[in-house]
């Protein structure tokens, strides 16, 4: 039995101790930054987040889902890592939020191990300016669960997976296993990780050793060819209905994949994918046309299919295999939610249009607005310093704006003039030598350009990641003027954190939760109302999309609460709540005077009671049919 030496030992011991030691470090720094957030949970959660732990709540009570409802882009998995910190912290706002800082910080780690594959001299320096704080919307995201931390982590695990594979290190099985592995649970996590899918099968394409004959036969060329010599119209026409179904089987395994799928040109839709059973029926009956015209279908498609798996390389068909299982096993929840009927639509995220003046319009919005601002580089432009902000010189910190932005851009521009030739040749589709640094040309294209595109126009969340790219683009730049001055280096670091640790604060500052004194822990106006519900024996509530949640989680689940409006996210609540005689409603003081008058109007007999920004009204006497309005008013 062969013996591991005692020097791998102590080599294997010491990278455990350093990554331990890394990660405890990391983990210490995120509490420190996230503290004000943390201490503040109850208040500092937003709608969204007090729905998701809501559902997670009946998820712990037995109630089985793999996506929260009305979501069917992003699946519950960080949800669902809040069950251990419940074990150790109890049920709480506080618990809920630490499994995205348990990812973020695993991103963090990720992205050092990382940067030792890319060029180790840069991992010390992106691990610092990922560290010290973030961009105001990457520390909004650490303090929120959702899917984003854990798509980030799970992003790096795909290049990591990646780049082993591709350079030989390691077992390639495991790594091309893993490596498909992460990618399909990284799009059930969150759909929109095509960002991180796109750009890596790009590049495995791009740098395959074979690439350039591969190419030669996708191209317009080769179909055109299936229209020469043509027999007959009926020939002609099983080609466009091969086209069709061809076409048809991309668009629903998209889809099927990613959430659904939309082509429009100017405002007219020309492919529709949201109901994900209808394009299956539609698929069917092109394929019994097919057949119906043509009775030697079976056996052209089976010949067509053998010619081309006898193309492929039976190493490549190994690849294949293994990288097609691990992606299956990775997103087999979703498969799950969809063969369950848990998931039978997609979303419109990924709609796309493409008329041109709606393109330079997002165009435009996108890189003299949104992507500014997903850097924070606009904000001594834009209310920064409005009555209540830490009261720093406007000046030093336009300066200090301008600063960081010249300097990201040069960083930007340094990083595509290297790798200038790899450009030229993916744009031109040809063949590239496997470099790291490659998946950080496409990644950022791709993630633009699908704003471009996009029917809704470019939004500030999905630019989340620009940090990510732009940190290492400067980390790059960093270790470069480090070689000629160490001064100077050092003051663009301490530059690059004062203003990011400036821009959190003052949004802690403009948020309430801290002060010039310190952090500020702000009471929650909900636990009087929720204690004076219980004393009423008030169970049943309606009330705003806000609220739903955290009057539920505060009250421990004995108030039930569904959204008052009639068009509502949470369709199970309110029909549950609408077998309920005896509720109440509780609104923001504003909407609740609709309410008041209507009762009014109405003759209804109420009780009510105010608190500083809430109304609670209760016990209604009068028609019933005017009661029961109550429950859809708005």
């Amino acid at each position: 039995m062969e013996q591991t030496s005692p020097l791998k030992l102590t080599s294997l011991w010491s990278k455990l101790f350093f990554h331990t030691t890394l990660l405890s470090g990391i983990y210490f720094i995120l509490i420190l930054i996230c503290y004000p957030v943390l201490i503040n949970a109850d208040v500092a959660s937003p709608g969204d987040e007090n729905y998701h732990f809501r559902q997670i709540l009946e998820f712990i009570e037995g109630r089985f889902f793999l996506y929260y409802d009305n979501v069917t882009y992003a699946g519950i998995l960080e949800g669902l890592a809040a069950i251990p910190f419940f074990w150790i912290f109890g049920v709480n706002f506080m618990a809920f939020k630490l499994p995205s800082i348990l990812f973020f910080g695993l991103f963090i780690w990720s992205s050092f191990v990382l940067a030792k594959l890319i060029q180790p001299k840069v991992a010390w320096v992106w691990l610092t300016l990922l560290l010290f704080p973030s961009t105001v919307m990457v520390n909004h995201i650490l303090t929120v669960n959702f899917c984003n931390s854990l798509t980030f982590f799970l992003a790096n695990l795909i290049l990591i997976y990646f780049y082993k594979y591709k350079t030989d290190s390691g077992n390639p099985t495991l790594n091309i296993s893993l490596f498909g592995f992460f990618c399909g649970l990284s799009i059930y996590v969150y759909a929109y990780s095509i960002i991180y899918v796109f750009p890596v099968s790009i590049l495995i394409c791009l740098t395959h050793p074979k690439w350039e004959s591969i190419r030669s036969i996708i191209n317009f060329h080769t179909v055109k060819q299936t229209f020469q010599n043509l027999d007959s119209r009926r020939t002609f026409f099983i080609r466009i209905l091969d086209i069709l179904i061809i076409c048809f089987l991309m668009a629903i395994a998209f889809a099927y994949t990613f959430g659904g799928f939309g082509l429009d040109i100017a405002g007219v839709t020309l492919l529709q994918i949201n109901n994900l059973y209808k394009p299956v029926f539609q698929l069917l009956g092109l394929i019994v046309i097919r057949f119906t015209i043509s009775k030697n279908s079976v056996s052209f498609y089976k010949d067509k299919i053998s010619t081309y798996l006898q193309l492929i390389a039976p190493e490549s068909k190994k690849v294949i295999c293994y990288g097609g299982t691990g992606f299956l096993l990775g997103m087999s929840p979703r498969i799950v939610s969809i063969l369950s009927g848990g998931v039978s639509r997609g979303g419109q995220g990924l709609d796309m249009d493409f008329l041109p003046t709606k393109m330079v319009s997002h165009a435009v919005s996108l890189f003299a607005g949104v992507a500014p601002r997903s850097l924070d580089l606009n904000l001594p432009f834009k209310n920064q310093f409005q009555e209540g902000s830490l009261g720093h010189s406007s000046l030093w910190y336009s300066i200090l704006t301008l600063t960081i932005a010249g300097f990201t851009l040069l960083a930007t521009f340094s990083f595509i003039k290297k790798h200038k030739s790899s450009i030229f040749k993916m744009m031109k589709l040809h063949q590239l030598d496997f470099k790291e640094e490659l998946f950080f040309l496409l990644f950022p294209a791709a993630m633009l350009a699908s704003q471009i595109i996009t029917m809704n126009g470019p939004e500030i969340h999905y630019l989340a990641p620009m940090h990510w790219v732009a940190t290492l683009y400067v980390s790059i730049f960093l270790v470069h003027i480090q070689s000629k001055s160490k001064i100077l280096f050092a003051l663009l670091l301490i530059a690059w954190v004062t203003f990011y640790t400036v821009n959190n604060l003052n949004n802690f500052y403009n948020r309430g939760l801290i002060s010039k004194g310190g952090v500020n822990i702000k009471a929650n106006p909900l636990i009087e109302i929720v204690e004076f519900c219980k004393l009423k024996n008030l169970s049943w509530i309606y009330t705003n999309y806000q609220d739903t949640g955290s009057t539920y989680i505060l009250s421990k689940g004995r108030i039930f609460t569904a959204e008052h409006t009639a068009s509502v996210r949470g369709k199970r609540w309110k029909a549950e709540l609408a077998s309920h005689k005896n509720f109440a409603i509780l609104l923001p003081t504003h909407p609740a005077e609709e309410y008041i008058n209507f009762l009014q109007n109405s003759k209804i007999h109420y009780q009510k009671k105010y608190w500083k920004d809430r109304t609670l009204l209760w016990e209604f006497n009068g028609d019933p049919i005017a009661i029961n309005k109550l429950r859809n008013l708005k």
